[in-house]
């Protein structure tokens, strides 16, 4: 890609600032989060799930929690300390999986207390597969935001996201292997407790275990990218996301420092929106009003919300800028045709009995005629 376009006569028309300086990437991505449709959406998904099923997202680790909510943050300094618990609520999230679901005592007590009700089993897997399809709609539509000027609407992205469900879930099997394998690594260590060959092989096994599982942990927002912005199958997308990450480490750590302050000044703002629409429903609060309740709490999910498309959406930014580094890729490419149709084919070029070169009057005023076969897959 050009950094400068030269229109002729040495004169600049115009100048490829993402060549120039690859983080303006991320005010693109900070403009693309405020997709009001998917907030809402998640938002709505993470009510009817606090309040449908209230004891099993409390024991499930991978349910988003920030303590109090917002109905009860009245003063500036208590608004602000809740915008950065849903600013750094990904990363946690994301935390808790590793810390719950690796042998430690705290993980065999989260395990015993979901073996007690198996609602919470069932509730968690419900939770995780309904939050990647979601995931991946909003992965989908903001990559597209940002590396075309082509729009995809939520529905289109959530159809994407349904027919690309296998790839989706197959990003997060390496680390159900690592995790089955650190519990197998713990079973191992207690029937060779009295060997010191064989602890010393355990606590070996045990932290590779644990660095693979946060490398894969850590490479799964860019796994979810990759599917939405090369429409590749998930072997694909498991490759490029690892490979990436551990290629160019030192600026991804650079770009998530960058994208979590964005998420800050983003979750800030949404947050005061909401407490203010908040304050505006109390005039005429009801208790007995279900109405009421449920907007408090719809309001009270949306910075929460947004933290989580946001951190989608720098996710996308990062992606597209290690991909750039690694291989070369411009901004610009993404698979915007998901059908498979091949482009229309140039008709052959038809000779005389001399064989020069003729032309058909009659067959290219009907090829003319015809509409030519384009893919789509519902960008607006």
């Amino acid at each position: 890609m050009a950094k400068i376009h030269d229109m002729g006569e040495g004169t600049i028309r115009r100048i490829d600032w993402e060549s120039f300086v690859p983080g303006v990437l991320f005010f693109r991505a900070f403009h693309a989060t405020f997709k009001w449709s998917l907030i809402i959406l998640l938002a709505f998904f993470f009510s009817v799930s606090e309040e449908a099923f209230p004891e099993s997202a409390k024991r499930c680790p991978l349910f988003p929690n920030v303590g109090e909510s917002l109905t009860n943050r009245d003063d500036f300094l208590t608004l602000v300390s809740y915008s950065l618990e849903c600013a750094f609520q990904p990363v946690s999230t994301a935390w808790n999986v590793i810390h719950s679901f690796f042998p430690s005592s705290e993980g065999i007590t989260l395990l015993e207390k979901m073996a007690e009700s198996p609602e919470s089993i069932a509730f968690t897997i419900c939770f995780v597969l309904i939050f990647m399809t979601i995931a991946l709609a909003i992965s989908r539509t903001t990559v597209v935001r940002l590396c075309s000027s082509s729009r995809s609407s939520a529905y289109a992205s959530l159809k994407f996201s349904l027919v690309r469900w296998r790839a989706n879930f197959l990003t997060v099997c390496p680390l159900i292997v690592f995790l089955l394998a650190s519990w197998g690594v713990l079973l191992f260590d207690s029937l060779t407790n009295d060997c010191a060959f064989a602890a010393c092989i355990s606590a070996l096994l045990a932290l590779g275990a644990s660095i693979s599982a946060g490398v894969v942990c850590a490479a799964i927002p860019l796994m979810t990218s990759a599917i939405a912005a090369q429409n590749c199958d998930g072997f694909d997308a498991i490759s490029r996301g690892v490979s990436y990450l551990l290629e160019r480490l030192a600026f991804f750590l650079l770009y998530a420092c960058v994208a979590q302050v964005l998420l800050i000044v983003g979750c800030s703002l949404v947050s005061l929106a909401s407490r203010t629409a908040i304050c505006l429903l109390s005039v005429n609060y009801d208790e007995t009003c279900s109405s009421c309740h449920w907007g408090e709490i719809f309001l009270g999910n949306l910075p929460l919300s947004y933290s989580f498309v946001a951190a989608i959406a720098y996710s996308n930014a990062i992606y597209i800028l290690l991909r750039r580094s690694v291989d070369g890729t411009s901004h610009d490419e993404c698979a915007l045709d998901l059908t498979g149709n091949k482009p229309r084919q140039l008709r052959s070029i038809l000779k005389d009995g001399k064989g020069a070169p003729t032309f058909d009057a009659h067959n290219a005023e009907r090829e003319s005629a015809s509409p030519e076969v384009q893919g789509k897959d519902g960008e607006n």
